[in-house]
């Protein structure tokens, strides 16, 4: 934080409360007003509405960024309002849920899609027991690639399918392709532990991931699960997952076949729950 870059900020915040070319509802708002830098960091305030007076910004919370740090859009953003001496609307999303389970599947999907579209994505992967959390994302990722991942044959009973043809059916003949295929993060793996007890590196790292949330396990799970199966074309996607029963974790990943799982990265955690 530097002295020298609060009057530049805060005559920045009062045009911007005020509403100077920006409209009689700035001040329902958060925003963002740059300040000075450097050449290598700059100073960045994030003001939002006073609960008290509505007419004056509170805050600021102030923020000292370095360039290498962020990501090349970062540093454009920054860049273009220190150029303008603008400030920025910000939209404030809680990518946190309270709870896990199905109750957040539309959010979920309608994040991950909105996050999809804004990093230019055209692949989705998506967790599915017996349909529903597919067809809610059939409903909304109109324009992408949908690889629906479901559980392996045998998973409940032996011999017997999740997923009933039927769904199976009617999904592929929506556009969707459908992955029943053994777990990355278990397979025989399971049936060892089951038999002779003990942990196991596969089933270690799947509790690992469980650390952020079953979703998230899962999220990363299917991917690999699709990229083994042939569904995906090798750039970044979306991932879906969920505890349970429908979908509450959404990542971006670049993803890897399971026989280069470290190649794998999870770039982007899109939501979660907080609680689990």
């Amino acid at each position: 934080n530097r002295e020298s870059d609060f009057p530049y900020i805060s005559q920045a915040a009062l045009h911007r409360f005020h509403g100077d070319d920006h409209g009689s509802d700035a001040q329902d708002e958060s925003f963002l007003c740059p300040g000075g830098h450097d050449g290598e960091n700059i100073t960045v305030a994030v003001f939002r509405p006073s609960p008290v007076k509505p007419e004056y910004p509170r805050g600021p919370a102030v923020y000292y960024f370095s360039f290498g740090n962020y990501s090349r859009l970062f540093r454009h953003l920054i860049h273009r309002l220190y150029a303008t001496g603008n400030s920025i609307a910000l939209k404030e999303v809680n990518m946190y849920f309270d709870n896990p389970g199905k109750v957040n599947t539309a959010q979920t999907v309608k994040l991950a899609y909105e996050r999809g579209r804004k990093l230019g994505l055209n692949e989705v992967v998506v967790a599915s027991t017996k349909g529903d959390t597919a067809y809610t994302a059939l409903e909304i990722f109109k324009d992408f690639s949908i690889t629906v991942v479901t559980y392996h044959c045998g998973f409940r009973e032996p011999f017997k399918k999740v997923m009933p043809d039927e769904v199976q059916n009617d999904l592929e003949e929506k556009g969707a392709t459908v992955v029943s295929a053994t777990h990355a993060l278990s397979g025989v793996e399971r049936s060892i532990a089951k038999k002779f007890s003990g942990i196991y590196p596969a089933l270690l790292i799947a509790d690992t991931l469980r650390l952020f949330g079953h979703g998230t396990k899962v999220a990363v799970e299917i991917s690999i699960m699709a990229a083994d199966a042939g569904a995906l074309s090798g750039g970044d996607i979306i991932s879906i997952g969920g505890t349970g029963r429908g979908a509450d974790s959404a990542l971006v990943i670049k993803p890897a076949n399971q026989s280069d799982l470290f190649d794998m990265r999870i770039r982007e955690v899109i939501c979660k729950p907080r609680s689990f």
